[in-house]
């Protein structure tokens, strides 16, 4: 295991393995598990249509929720530069949530879905919104209660929570200036999540030696849905496969930059 940490926080105590960080675009493996581990239960079908959840969307009949997991949906992506122009810093995270949602379900595709990649977070936004109608349990409490329990990952949490909890927000870097704080649940499934390195090696056993899901739903995981029409990047769901063999995801949000990796013959080994 190789875990490295470098830098200061706002407070100019020297970062180590243990401070916690925004993990970015790393949290969309923790949505992903999330749908697989509801898919496992039988209580969805990654076949179902958008308008099994959202029948308001009059193109949801077209986009299945493993359109979403794979990134070939065609919807917009939300980001820094693409933001709803109807939300609001003083709306609540439903209000937010569901004004995403009107603002997303009104844009045109950017492509037919399944006929090409592209990476979009409101994939993921709407992932969470999914789990939460699935489960009934607000999106961070499921990942809470079926991931960060189990694996015992105390010190991780999501960025709706640093205003609740100053001394975890104070040692942050900079993190009263990032995008995604000001409008609560914005981000929900895409880049949510804060952790730290001896937890995300927590994550990342508990995923390869199947204590989140099995050998067979970490395959489809790991799977390239990206085809010959998008970069290769061998894309999955949550998860895309990187240098020498192994598979895992990044992530860069203000001054944050993140990524986990699992070798896939070690995780293999863990698997038999």
């Amino acid at each position: 295991m190789y875990r490295y940490a470098n830098g200061t926080d706002s407070e100019n105590n020297k970062l180590t393995t243990d401070s916690s960080i925004f993990i970015a675009s790393v949290s969309k493996q923790f949505c992903a598990a999330c749908i697989m581990l509801l898919r496992d239960k039988g209580k969805l079908n990654l076949n179902d249509m958008l308008s099994k959840y959202y029948p308001e969307y009059k193109i949801g009949g077209k986009i299945t929720i493993k359109n979403l997991l794979s990134m070939r949906s065609g919807i917009m992506n939300m980001d820094d530069n693409v933001f709803p122009d109807n939300i609001s810093e003083k709306n609540t995270e439903t209000e937010n949530i569901a004004a995403v949602k009107r603002w997303l379900f009104k844009q045109p595709l950017e492509f037919k879905r399944d006929k090409s990649y592209g990476y979009s977070n409101s994939n993921y936004f709407l992932l969470s919104d999914i789990i939460e109608q699935v489960s009934g349990k607000k999106y961070h409490d499921f990942v809470r209660e079926f991931i960060f329990k189990p694996l015992g990952m105390k010190n991780t949490g999501f960025v709706s929570e640093l205003s609740d909890n100053p001394e975890w927000a104070k040692k942050l870097v900079k993190y009263d200036s990032l995008p995604v704080l000001k409008f609560k649940g914005l981000m929900n499934g895409a880049v949510d999540i804060i952790s730290d390195g001896e937890e995300m090696i927590m994550w990342l056993n508990g995923l390869s030696k199947g204590i989140i899901v099995s050998k067979k739903t970490l395959g489809e995981m790991t799977k390239d849905y990206s085809g010959d029409d998008g970069p290769a990047l061998g894309y999955g769901y949550g998860l895309m496969e990187m240098p020498n063999g192994g598979y895992g995801h990044n992530g860069i949000i203000s001054v944050y930059s993140s990524v986990d990796y699992i070798h896939e013959k070690a995780a293999a080994r863990f698997l038999e």
